[in-house]
């Protein structure tokens, strides 16, 4: 089985986090920003370009958030999730999709409760959103 490596990146705003949607074969599927780790990238490289990829915002990479295993056929992945910021910006952000999601989206808990969310990462992601929200908060 081939092992990949990749990474996402939390973005919390008071209690929404950002999200990514992904049209698959049964609808969007919504995921935090990220992706696979290119040879030679470290994880915060990986998750600064694949941020800037999907939602063309730049972003400061913090504290890690946890692991992910996630399993799809052949293919095992390692999710490495981070907490992000957005780097010095004057006014208010905009979050715009870039070419590899199809939209974005700040949902607060109850809402990303009701989302379809990528597979094998939603009840672990559930605890990283909270973990990221309690963080962004100072708790």
């Amino acid at each position: 089985m081939k092992t990949t490596v990749a990474v996402s990146g939390v973005l919390v705003q008071g209690r929404s986090v950002l999200l990514a949607g992904k049209r698959g074969p049964s609808g969007i599927l919504w995921a935090p920003p990220g992706g696979r780790v290119e040879p030679g990238e470290s994880l915060a490289e990986a998750l600064k370009r694949e941020f800037i990829e999907e939602t063309t915002l730049a972003v400061a990479v913090g504290r890690p958030l946890g692991v992910v295993e996630v399993g799809t056929g052949d293919e095992q992945f390692l999710i490495y999730d981070f907490c992000v910021t957005p780097e010095a910006s004057s006014g208010e952000l905009r979050y715009v999709p870039g070419d590899d999601v199809d939209q974005l989206r700040m949902c607060d808990a109850r809402e990303v409760e009701n989302l379809a969310l990528a597979p094998g990462v939603t009840s672990f992601f559930r605890v990283i959103l909270r973990s990221a929200i309690t963080a962004a908060e100072g708790i």
